[in-house]
C-alpha cells in the first residue's frame, strides 16, 4: 500500500487526478469530508452577499428592476445554494454535493450576469458579481479541481448563449466573455497549484500514517494499530450486540529456527506467515497484525465460536502448506504455528479488552503445552489467570459443520 502512495508522489502531473483510481477515490473522500465546515461557511457567506446585493437593489434601483433581480435570485440562485449548504451535513452524499455545487456556480453566475444585462438596459448598472462567481467556483464550493475547471469554462459558454438570447450586442458579449475566460484561466492556474500541493500533502500524510501503523517486515498492521482496532472492535461489538473473536498466533520454535537458519531466513518466514494471514482473512471486517516478534494477532468481528476455530485451523494448515524447512522443530519438521482463540460477546461478557486478550493468551499457552502446531480455544466462563496458565481439561475443536 505504501508503494502506491510513493508512486503518486513521483508523479509530477497529479494536480488533476491520480493514476491509481482507488487512491483518487480515497483522496476525494478525504478532501470532501475535511472541507465540510469550510464549504458550509463559504456558502453561507455567498448567501449573505446575494442578500446584500438584493438590499442594495431595492435601495438604489427602480422598484421593477429590484423586484426582477430579487425574483431571479430567489427562484434560480438560492435553491441550489441552500441544497449545497444542507448537503454538507450528509456525509454519504459526497457525489451529490458536487452536482449541487456545479448547479450553484452556474445558477448564481448566470443570474448575476442576467441581472447586470437587465439593469444595463435601463441605464441602471447594478452589482452583478460575475467575476466573483468564477473565484467562488474554484475556491469556495468544495468542488474537485477538474469539476471546478469544467464548470468555470462552461460558465463562459453559458454566458455567451444567455447574452445572445437576451439580445446583447456582439461587442459586449465578446468583451465580457473574454474577461470571464481570462478570469477562469487565472483561477485555474492558481487552483491547480493549490490542488497539487494539497494532493502531495495528502500522499505524505498517508505514507507517514501507513508507516506509523504498519509493520514493514510482515506488511501487516503493527501493535499500535492492533490496540486501536481492538478498542474499536470491542466497542462496536458491545453496541451492536455481536460476537467477537481474537486469534493469537505464534511461530513454533522460532528461536531455534533463527539460530539454525539465520535471521534473514527468520525474516522471510515471518513474511510468509504474514502472507498466509492476508490470504485467509479476506472479509472486510477481519484484521490481522504482527503482535510482536514471532507472534501475530487477528480480530474477527461478527463470527461464531466454531467459525473462529475453523479460521484458526485454516491458518495453521496454510502455514504448514508453505513447507518452510525447520529441522529443529519437534512440532512438524517444517515451520508451523500454534493458535489460541478467544471468543466472547462483549455486551454480555464480564471481561474487559485486556481480559479478552488474556483469554487468547491462555488458549495459546494450552496449544504450546499440548505439543504445538495446534489450535486451542478458551471458554468465556473460564477463570482468568495470570503468569503461568492452567491448561484446560481437553482440546476445543471446531465442529465439522462450522462455516465461516
Amino acid at each position: 500500500m505504501e508503494d502506491a502512495y510513493l508512486s503518486e508522489l513521483d508523479n509530477k502531473r497529479s494536480a488533476a487526478t491520480f493514476r491509481n483510481p482507488r487512491l483518487e477515490s480515497e483522496y476525494r473522500t478525504y478532501v470532501s469530508r475535511r472541507s465540510e465546515l469550510n464549504v458550509r461557511r463559504q456558502v453561507a457567506l455567498a448567501a449573505a452577499v446575494l442578500l446584500g446585493a438584493t438590499v442594495l437593489d431595492f435601495a438604489l434601483l427602480p422598484r421593477d428592476l429590484a423586484v426582477a433581480g430579487a425574483m431571479l435570485r430567489a427562484t434560480i440562485a438560492f435553491p441550489p445554494l441552500i441544497a449545497t449548504f444542507l448537503l454538507t451535513y450528509v456525509r454519504r452524499a459526497l457525489w451529490l454535493r458536487q452536482v449541487t455545487g456545479v448547479l450553484t456556480a452556474l445558477a448564481v453566475g448566470l443570474t448575476s450576469l442576467a441581472i447586470a444585462e437587465l439593469t444595463a438596459r435601463g441605464m441602471q448598472p447594478a452589482f452583478a458579481g460575475a467575476f466573483m462567481i468564477v473565484v467562488f467556483t474554484f475556491f469556495f464550493l468544495g468542488l474537485h479541481y477538474a469539476v471546478a475547471a469544467m464548470t468555470g469554462f462552461s460558465l463562459v459558454a453559458a454566458y455567451a448563449l444567455l447574452a445572445y438570447s437576451l439580445g446583447v450586442s456582439p461587442t459586449a458579449i465578446a468583451y465580457t466573455g473574454y474577461s470571464l475566460l481570462v478570469m477562469n484561466v487565472v483561477c485555474a492556474i492558481g487552483a491547480g497549484q493549490l490542488e497539487l500541493a494539497r494532493r502531495r500533502d495528502f500522499l505524505k500524510e498517508r505514507v507517514l500514517s501507513y508507516r506509523a501503523t504498519n509493520d514493514a517486515l510482515s506488511t501487516l498492521a503493527n501493535r499500535r494499530a492492533f490496540d486501536v482496532r481492538l478498542t474499536e472492535a470491542w466497542t462496536n461489538a458491545a453496541e451492536t450486540q455481536t460476537p467477537l473473536a481474537l486469534l493469537l498466533i505464534d511461530i513454533d520454535h522460532f528461536k531455534k529456527f533463527n539460530d539454525h537458519y539465520g535471521h534473514q531466513a527468520g525474516d522471510r518466514a515471518i513474511q510468509r506467515v504474514g502472507q498466509v494471514l492476508k490470504h485467509v482473512l479476506r472479509r472486510p471486517e477481519d484484521f490481522a497484525s504482527r503482535y510482536g516478534g514471532e507472534e501475530f494477532a487477528a480480530i474477527l468481528a461478527g463470527i461464531d465460536r466454531n467459525g473462529a476455530l475453523t479460521v484458526a485451523e485454516r491458518i495453521r494448515e496454510q502455514v504448514l502448506a508453505e513447507r518452510i524447512e525447520h529441522e529443529h522443530s519437534t512440532a512438524a519438521g517444517v515451520v508451523s504455528v500454534s493458535v489460541g482463540v478467544a471468543h466472547v460477546s462483549p455486551h454480555t461478557s464480564g471481561r474487559s479488552e485486556k481480559g479478552f486478550v488474556q483469554m487468547a493468551d491462555q488458549a495459546l499457552y494450552a496449544a504450546k503445552q499440548r505439543g504445538r502446531n495446534r489450535v486451542e480455544g478458551a471458554e468465556d466462563g473460564a477463570a482468568e489467570g495470570t503468569g503461568v496458565f492452567s491448561v484446560p481439561a481437553g482440546p476445543l475443536e471446531p465442529d465439522a459443520s462450522s462455516v465461516r
